[in-house]
């Protein structure tokens, strides 16, 4: 993650650590950033994350906004589908509109604003020009209509500024600017002046790629051969690799499908944000120092994103585990009865097979495979299915139904090296045993990720 100076101040009040070029700096991991942030904020008794809610239209009032319209957002994508799911709404004194650029939902802020006419329109991006982008990002944030602020990438939208590219100085910057500006008018004082003809450090074009290109191959080269590959970045993998990030002399590479890792673990229950734990799986959070109500014998964390955010921002500050997301595991590479490392491509690589030419592959050897891909869907418990497809196990029972108490404790006992140098944990195990469904709650994966973790550490260093 490239940042342009003097952006990079915002890293040191939430200790990130960065490597200083000069006029910018980088941190060794976008997900670092963003991780930490979510933490923090999630975290502050003042914010509620309200994720996977889309924001459908506004409240206006005589030309002024007023609050949002709000829905789930598989809601939203499905109207038309059935008959009218109506929507709530949020009452508020000031809008920030952050919906960024491009895209089905890029600018839809400013877009709706033109719909309903309050604005004039949106001229969309020019072409690409890190210079005058990131400064003209951060000038343009404003008060767009009364009761409502535009920010980030939207701005570029709105004003037909360049486009900025894979720096994110501006995007910081322009948080800040558009923050300051809505305590100013809610609590009717002065913004401040810090953002008056705020600039940043000039920089190429290519010093960005070669700086992106250069560590990334840096981190495929030290990986290709490594310890431990965990698949799938949900609790259990994120468990498991924070606790193998506890040993310095393992290499881990955490290999995530989605963007965003997390699996399951940014929502609770039927997209409700609570996370429910039984005890004493919450041994964890203590370590951690994430804050939870305590029950009789449960605990609950008021948000799972929380847990999801922080437990992301401490392993990944570590030199021995690299994470690499928007990447899919096509298979394994087997070898006289034994999984020996995985081959991998691009995410939207791999669900574009079929529509040209071959598009091959990559691979990582290792020592151990944890494999942690979770339960049901497309992408569930890939890993036991393709071992069984190869005729390394009999085969893959599937879940039964619903037991809270039973699931939890079996997940734990299954998880196992199920064929030599391959460990499966999480709900994967459930898949892989028929043991029963576990349903919204989520000692089970932290503890069936801790004692991944301890088996992978016993294969490396026996």
């Amino acid at each position: 993650m490239i940042i342009r100076k003097p952006g990079h101040a915002l890293l040191d009040e939430i200790d990130i650590p960065y490597d200083d070029q000069g006029d910018y700096v980088v941190v060794k991991h976008a997900a670092l950033f963003t991780s930490t942030m979510i933490a923090k904020v999630t975290a502050r008794p003042n914010v509620k994350l309200f994720n996977a809610t889309a924001v459908e239209d506004f409240i206006i009032r005589q030309g002024r906004v007023g609050g949002v319209v709000t829905n789930w957002s598989l809601v939203t994508k499905a109207h038309g589908t059935q008959s009218c799911m109506d929507p709530q709404v949020m009452e508020s004194k000031i809008v920030i509109s952050s919906c960024g650029h491009d895209g089905p939902f890029g600018a839809t802020g400013v877009k709706r604003l033109a719909e309903v006419g309050l604005i004039e329109g949106v001229k969309g991006m020019k072409a690409l020009d890190m210079n005058a982008s990131e400064d003209a990002v951060v000038s343009g944030v404003r008060e767009v209509v009364p009761g409502m602020i535009v920010t980030g990438m939207e701005v570029a939208e709105l004003d037909g500024t360049p486009r900025m590219g894979p720096t994110f100085g501006a995007m910081i910057v322009s948080g800040q600017k558009a923050g300051d500006l809505a305590n100013s008018i809610i609590n009717d004082t002065e913004p401040s002046r810090r953002y008056t003809d705020f600039s940043f450090a000039p920089i190429k074009e290519s010093t960005v790629a070669r700086e992106m290109t250069r560590r990334y191959r840096k981190d495929l080269l030290k990986f290709a051969d490594t310890d431990v590959v965990i698949v799938g970045g949900g609790p259990s993998g994120l468990t498991c690799a924070y606790e193998l990030s506890k040993h310095p002399e393992v290499s881990v590479a955490v290999i995530e499908a989605s963007v965003a890792p997390g699996g399951g673990a940014w929502v609770g229950g039927q997209l409700f944000s609570g996370m429910v734990v039984r005890k004493p799986g919450e041994k964890l959070f203590d370590e951690l120092g994430i804050e939870y109500a305590t029950k009789k014998n449960f605990v609950v964390v008021k948000h799972a994103g929380l847990f999801t955010s922080t437990i992301m921002s401490q392993l990944l500050r570590a030199d021995n585990v690299k994470l690499f997301n928007a990447t899919a595991v096509e298979d394994f590479i087997v070898k006289e009865g034994a999984v020996c490392g995985v081959v991998t491509n691009w995410a939207v690589v791999s669900r574009a097979h079929g529509t040209q030419s071959c598009m091959d592959p990559q691979v990582m050897q290792a020592k151990v495979v944890v494999s942690s891909c979770g339960h049901d869907g497309p992408f569930g418990a890939t890993g036991v299915k393709r071992v069984a497809e190869v005729g390394l196990i009999d085969k893959v029972p599937g879940m039964k139904a619903l037991d809270m108490n039973r699931s939890e404790d079996a997940v734990i006992r299954s998880t196992r090296e199920i064929v030599p140098g391959m460990i499966v944990t999480g709900m994967e195990a459930v898949e892989a045993d028929g043991g029963a469904r576990m349903g919204p709650t989520f000692g089970a994966m932290i503890v069936s990720g801790q004692k991944a973790a301890e088996l992978a550490l016993k294969s490396v260093t026996k």
